[in-house]
């Protein structure tokens, strides 16, 4: 006999699925996942299912998207020297945030943390 009672699947991310979601949203393929934290792609392939179900979601490139929405503050970027002078520089030269944001191509959040990563925000 079926229960008459629909259980509600937990919708939270798993630590580990977190972490793919975040790999996800740099534009990981499925291989490179796998590398990063030591995985087997079929491994990597579940959990990304597993994320795509708890969430709704259609696609990789909306998951990204959702995820960057509501974590922008915790994105990590490898920022080369050549990043961080041509940032210096375009601050040193219009003082604009948003300027500098369009011309990086980056979030405004990125580069106000970033400048203030380098010591040069005020």
């Amino acid at each position: 006999m079926k229960s008459q009672y629909k259980i509600e699947q937990n919708k939270e991310l798993t630590k580990r699925e977190t972490e793919i979601l975040a790999l996800i949203s740099q534009g990981k393929r499925n291989y490179e996942i796998a590398d990063i934290l030591s995985l087997s792609e079929k491994t990597v392939k579940n959990h990304i299912s597993n994320i795509f179900q708890k969430k709704d979601y259609a696609d990789r490139t909306t998951a990204a998207i959702d995820y960057l929405r509501k974590n922008t503050e915790y994105i990590i970027i490898d920022w080369r020297d050549e990043h961080s002078e041509r940032l210096a520089e375009l601050y040193q030269q219009q003082n604009d945030i948003r300027y500098i944001a369009l011309a990086m191509d980056m979030p405004v959040q990125v580069i106000k943390k970033k400048l203030d990563t380098l010591g040069l925000l005020i």
